[in-house]
């Protein structure tokens, strides 16, 4: 995967379509040995707000839930994603490991994307209120 296609959809300059044509190419026709593609120039600080659009993607079935798994494990895997040391940056961390470490057998639903956007509301709501001004 390359990581600017994952940045741009995190900061909404890509849509779901982008990221899962992205996630389709990289994992289904040249597989895993080649998935990751650094060309990120500047390390992208990793936010709640970020997740949130991929949980808001799944649950607007603009992303299948599989895909929480899938950039969870791009994020935590990469040196161009980086997770602070702040209240944001930890909760950011714990979801990604969440969704990183499944429980074997169990796939990603819906439900799961509510519940992880239910515990980010908190942190999530005033930062929308703080750009939408």
């Amino acid at each position: 995967m390359r990581e600017h296609v994952l940045a741009d959809y995190l900061e909404g300059r890509a849509d779901a379509a982008a990221l899962s044509k992205e996630f389709f190419w990289f994992f289904h026709g040249r597989g895993w040995a080649s998935a990751a593609v650094r060309d990120l120039a500047v390390p992208l600080l990793v936010r709640p707000a970020h997740l949130a659009r991929v949980c808001e993607d799944v649950m607007d079935g603009r992303l299948e839930p599989s895909m929480m798994e899938a950039v969870a494990c791009a994020l935590l895997g990469s040196p161009s994603f980086v997770l602070g040391p702040s209240v944001d940056g930890r909760l950011a961390s714990v979801l990604l490991r969440e969704w990183a470490h499944r429980d074997l057998g169990r796939a990603f639903d819906v439900a799961d994307a509510r519940g992880s956007l239910e515990r980010m509301e908190p942190v999530v709501a005033p930062e929308r209120l703080a750009t939408a001004a």
